[in-house]
This record gives structure tokens, sequence and C-alpha cells, in this order.
């Protein structure tokens, strides 16, 4: 392409070449005053903390210098070129764009700093702000090496080293703002579980997720860079990363096993952060749920550690998953209790549970009172309730006052409990 297609180099001959000759630069100058023109709508909207902050002020100072420049030197470039070589224009193009797009960078560091410190900014905004901060830096070189490769003669060598740098600028530019999106995804899952306060497996999971994307962008990236730089094909070098990752994979059997045994564990969803659960001969309170292990907090106050291809072989008891605790109270009346007196002790143990203990127990499952059977010590009354909640704490205080409300029953009616018969065996040695 001639240079001539692109920048006049002498001295228009009409009113129409002139026009086309400025038509590139007047639109670029339109472009900055319309972006000046926001800039200077977010400064004045966000006033106040600008001024908080030193360093925020800082940098719009300087961006207003920027802006500043720009609309002189695009107007002294244009009318320059009518002159001047254009190599040189292009020369101070390529200055000017490298300075303006590091520089505008930082604008998108500002938006960043002030909608984090937003408490109505959407999270997608911040990581929009901060995924553009890093690529516009990386598309403004790989436009200045564009114009390079175009419009300047270079050697072959230089030509392709400025083509793979080129294409490394691109991949690095969509591979980091892609990796901004994940964690911001992250963030989202793990803040919306935060709000419905659902469990913390859930948040895990959801971290898991924001792993494997980040671990496929990171493979997509290295395929692609390794691409750029090699002659090799796509499939060629898939195949040779295949190899390796299997090598990889028989050498990390177990690390392996334990991280599917965590996805397998996060999918069933068996327990929660914080719930009791008994596994095996392992009794405690889940602290934490990771990829390769699961962490218990055992009653007696230790601190286990369970592989996740343990836990996912294993049948879980979730403690902390039923809905109501459950009590079996035993009484053994004496054998000389009459049946009336029997009667009486069932009477009485309903009323309680009837009129101070009415509340305590599901209207579905109301509390069972029965004489159940007849011991060689005494009369068995049983009595099974389950109590709304699944506190142990406030269990364990309802069943102290309910045995205190049972003696002091007792006592009030003289029931009797049966004295606990011990068999004694006399044994001669000769």
């Amino acid at each position: 392409m001639q240079w001539n297609n692109i920048l006049i180099s002498q001295t228009p001959s009409s009113d129409t070449n002139l026009w086309l000759h400025f038509l590139p630069q007047t639109l670029s100058l339109f472009f900055f005053i319309f972006v000046y023109g926001i800039f200077l709508q977010f400064q004045r909207k966000h006033r106040d903390l600008l001024e908080e902050s030193s360093m925020l002020l800082h940098h719009m100072k300087k961006l207003h210098k920027l802006f500043f420049i720009l609309l002189v030197a695009i107007p002294l470039l244009s009318i320059l070129s009518i002159w001047i070589k254009p190599q040189i224009i292009l020369t101070g193009y390529i200055i000017l764009l490298l300075f303006s797009g590091f520089r505008v960078s930082k604008f998108f560091e500002i938006l960043y700093i002030v909608n984090k410190n937003s408490d109505n900014s959407p999270l997608i905004l911040r990581y929009i702000y901060l995924g553009l901060l890093w690529p516009l830096r990386f598309l403004t070189i790989a436009m200045g090496l564009l114009i390079l490769r175009r419009y300047f003669n270079l050697s072959p060598s230089f030509h392709t080293m400025s083509t793979h740098f080129m294409q490394l600028m691109i991949t690095l530019s969509w591979g980091y703002f892609l990796n901004q999106m994940i964690e911001a995804l992250g963030l989202y899952l793990i803040q919306t579980k935060s709000e419905q306060q659902t469990n913390t497996l859930d948040k895990t999971a959801a971290s898991a997720i924001t792993l494997i994307l980040r671990a496929i962008l990171i493979t997509v990236v290295i395929i692609s860079i390794i691409q750029i730089f090699s002659e090799e094909s796509l499939s060629a070098i898939i195949a040779g990363l295949g190899i390796g990752g299997a090598a990889i994979a028989l050498a990390s059997q177990d690390v392996l096993k334990n991280i599917f045994g965590g996805f397998t564990i996060m999918l069933d969803n068996p327990f929660k952060l914080g719930e009791r659960v008994q596994v095996d001969n392992i009794d405690g309170v889940v602290e934490q749920i990771g990829f390769r292990s699961t962490r218990i907090r055992l009653l007696n106050g230790q601190l286990t550690t369970v592989p996740n291809q343990v836990m996912s072989n294993l049948s879980i008891n979730n403690i902390s998953q039923r809905p109501y605790l459950r009590r079996d109270i035993s009484l053994i009346l004496s054998l000389d209790t009459s049946k009336e007196m029997v009667n009486l002790c069932i009477t009485i143990l309903k009323d309680l549970f009837q009129k101070k203990y009415q509340n305590l127990t599901p209207e579905e499952l109301p509390p069972l009172i029965y004489f159940e059977d007849i011991l060689e010590n005494g009369y068995l009354i049983k009595i099974v309730y389950r109590q709304n909640t699944t506190i142990w704490d406030e269990f364990v205080r309802t069943t102290e006052q309910i045995n205190l409300d049972i003696l002091t029953l007792f006592e009030q009616h003289n029931i009797k409990l049966a004295v606990p018969m011990r068999k004694i065996t006399h044994m001669e040695s000769y």
C-alpha cells in the first residue's frame, strides 16, 4: 500500500482533497472531545470522593493534561502532515497513541476504585473496569506494531517478530479480561450464597467453578501462545499437552482422587459447614470443606482431617439435618404398685406434657406415654417425645426440667420407682 493512499505528502490541490486529507484527524479530534466530555461529567459526579483522595485527584490532574495534549497534538500533526514526510507524522501518532493508551488506562483504574468504594455499584461493573486496565495497554502496543508493520519498510526478521509480539499482546488482552470476568463470577456466586445464607459447601462449589473456568482459560491461553511462536499445528500442540497431562495424572493419582472426591461431595451436598456429622468412628462439626480434604472438629475439641476420597466412599450421618431431637424415657415402677397407681402415673404424665410442654413437640408427633412391659423388677412406663429443636444445649436444659417435674409429681402422688435388681452368684471352689 502506497503512502499517498493514506496521508497526502504534498499540499492538496483542491478543497475536496483538503477535506479528505483532514477527515481522519477531524474524526479523531471529535472523538477525543466526546471522551473528554464524559471525563468532565464523571469528575463533576464524583467531586466529593475525588477531593477526599489525594491519589485520585493526582490521577485526574494527569488526565486533564493528557486531554489537553491530545487536543493540541492532533490538529498540529494534521497540519504538519501537509509538508512533513508521512513516516515522521506516523511516528508522532504512534508515540501519541502509546502515551494516551497507557494514561487513559489509569482512568479505568480510577473508575474501579470509585465503584469499589460505592455500595450501590454493581460487582460486574467494577471488574469490567479492572479488566480493561491492562488490555487497553496491550492493545495500544499491538496497534502501534500494526502501524509499523503496514506503513514502514521493516526487515523480514523484525516483521516476523513484530507479528508474533502483536499476536501475543492481543492474546494477553482477552486472557486478562476473561480472567477478571471469571473472578467477578466467583465473587458474585459467593456473595449471592452469603446473602441467601445457604450452606458454605455451595460457596466451595462456586470457588470450584471459578477454578475450573480459570484452568480452562489458562490452558487455552498457553496453547494460543505456543501456537504463536511455534510452527507446529494446533492438533500437534494439543497432543503434546495431552501426553504431558497424562504423565502428571499418573504421578498424582491420590491427589486427583481426593479432588474428584471433593467434587462428588459438592455435587451430592451431604452436609454444610458448621453441621455435626458422623463418619465411620468420627463424630464432630465440619469446619472446612476443601478440594483435597474436609476438616472436622471432634466433640472432644480435636481437629481431624479426612481425605475427600474417604468422605465420598463412606456413609455420612448428618446429625444437624434432623428436624428434631428425640428422647426415650424409661420409668420402672416398683412391683408393689397397684393397677390404679399405674393408671394414675400415666395420667399425670400425659397432663404434664399437655399443659406445661404443649409446644415442645411437633403437632403431628405428640408425646407417647404408655405402659410398655412387665419386668422382673417392676412395671415399665415408656415416654417418647420429639423436641422442636436441634440445639443440644436447649435440649439438655429441657431434659433436666422434665426430669425434675416427673420427680415432683411422683413425690406428690407417692409413686415409687423400682430398685435395680442385683444378682449375686455364690461360687464355691473345691
